[in-house]
């Protein structure tokens, strides 16, 4: 008998075990804790759903709600043998019916994936499942350390420093501002994304300073 829904007690290791299993042994420790470390910091918490047939956990998909309001889902992950049998599929679809109707009671204002560009299988199975391919997300950077000094020239602009109990409300109305007309994967702005979610978003993306 298949049943899907939230893991409990030691069911959640089994499911993270299972959501993690195309990492190394040592990867899979690494990752978890670091969702544990990320829960005792305050900046998201985490619940994992599981596929059971017959008291064996042969699904999982793992859940993170955030603290800039951002639910994150990861693709669903099968047990290899399960994956092969034809009740998978129900599986899958259980798995993320749950996953969606988590994401709704929560309220947040968006539930996304970030995939590797290798993943094309499982892109395509979100699509299916009602999470649609948006975009591919280049990131860039640059470092300042040693870098040659800028030509001297006339200062055409000052600086401000956030601080957001001065200017918070500030910096987020011109993060809005950028926003209108963007072509920056627009389809975040149908009007859901605010300057505060972005603000909070990128203050838990990395180092804050």
């Amino acid at each position: 008998m298949l049943t899907v829904r939230i893991a409990i007690a030691t069911e959640i290791a089994d499911g993270l075990m299972l959501q993690f299993r195309r990492y190394t042994t040592e990867e899979r420790t690494e990752r978890l804790q670091a969702l544990l470390d990320a829960r005792e910091r305050n900046e998201s918490t985490f619940e994992c759903l599981i596929a059971l047939q017959d008291d064996r956990v042969v699904g999982a998909q793992l859940l993170i709600r955030q603290r800039d309001d951002t639910f994150y889902v990861w693709p669903a992950e099968l047990e290899k043998q399960f994956a092969q049998t034809t009740v998978a599929v129900e599986a899958l679809r259980q798995l993320y019916e749950l996953a969606d109707q988590r994401f709704r009671d929560s309220q947040f204002w968006i539930a996304q994936s970030l995939l590797e560009l290798d993943r094309k299988k499982q892109s395509a199975e979100m699509t299916r499942h009602g999470f649609p391919y948006l975009t591919d997300l280049l990131f860039m950077g640059r470092s300042f350390a040693g870098a040659d000094p800028l030509p001297d020239r006339p200062t055409a602009f000052t600086s401000v420093a956030f601080d957001e109990p001065v200017n918070g409300e500030r910096f987020a109305r011109v993060l809005e501002a950028t926003y209108v007309d963007t072509l920056d994967c627009p389809e975040l702005n149908a009007g859901e994304r605010t300057g505060a979610n972005a603000l909070a978003g990128h203050k838990i993306a990395g180092l804050f300073d």
